[in-house]
């Protein structure tokens, strides 16, 4: 399956956060603070309802083990991109795109192999926006990143904040093209003394719940300096 999505969210986020943050800044004034707050409080709820446990801060993703309750299932690589460190699984992920907008943003996207992202069936991408982090917060990037995709889209697309704080969310992503078929995954936006990132996987294949836990624990490790193997 072609990854048509990649060059759509290049696109979005090349007209919605470069030109120096100028037209964000722009974009950010029509953002509603109330949303946000709507949004936190959905996810609170909805961690109650599924997990029936006191509201409170959103747990970390923790590395899944296997059967015997042992050994950590991650057996990773340390990827090297836009001056942070992400964590990939086992497979020989390659670069296969690079691109730049302009001085503050710029985008890489990794698959097995380095196949083209137009034909590989997995992609792990980064953005980086240098400096974003002086403009905007993380949650109103998200948002804004939401928007443009759902305006671009000819499909569908479900988007669901698994945990969030000032400095970074965490959310599921479900996108199905007319014609194409679906993918799933998920994109991590977090703010550094840099900038902001948003790292992301998506697959064209059905995940299980053990490779959905397996790639929320390594999205979650980017830019972690304590990273280990």
């Amino acid at each position: 399956m072609p990854f048509r999505w990649l060059a759509v969210m290049i696109a979005v986020s090349a007209l919605t956060l470069s030109s120096g943050c100028s037209l964000v800044a722009k974009e950010w004034m029509d953002l509603s603070q109330k949303q946000i707050a709507e949004q936190q409080q959905e996810v609170k709820k909805e961690k109650q309802a599924d997990e029936e446990e006191p509201a409170g801060e959103e747990p970390e993703p923790q590395a899944p083990i296997n059967v015997e309750g042992t050994d950590p299932l991650i057996e990773g690589k340390e990827l090297e991109v836009s001056k942070i460190t992400i964590l990939a699984d086992d497979q020989d992920w390659k670069k296969a795109d690079y691109g730049t907008v302009d001085s503050n943003h710029e985008y890489t996207a990794f698959t097995p192999d380095g196949e083209s992202p137009d034909q590989a069936e997995e992609l792990l991408g980064v953005h980086y926006f240098a400096g974003l982090q002086e403009q905007a917060t993380v949650a109103q990037t998200a948002m804004l990143m939401r928007k443009g995709m759902e305006e671009e889209s000819e499909g569908t697309l479900e988007w669901k904040v698994i945990s969030q704080d000032r400095e970074d969310q965490l959310v599921g992503l479900k996108m199905t093209e007319q014609d194409e078929g679906e993918m799933e995954g998920f994109a991590r936006f977090f703010a550094t003394d840099d900038g902001i990132y948003m790292v992301m996987y998506l697959s064209a294949y059905t995940m299980s719940d053990s490779e959905k836990e397996q790639w929320m624990y390594l999205l979650k490790q980017a830019n972690n300096t304590d990273l280990t193997l």
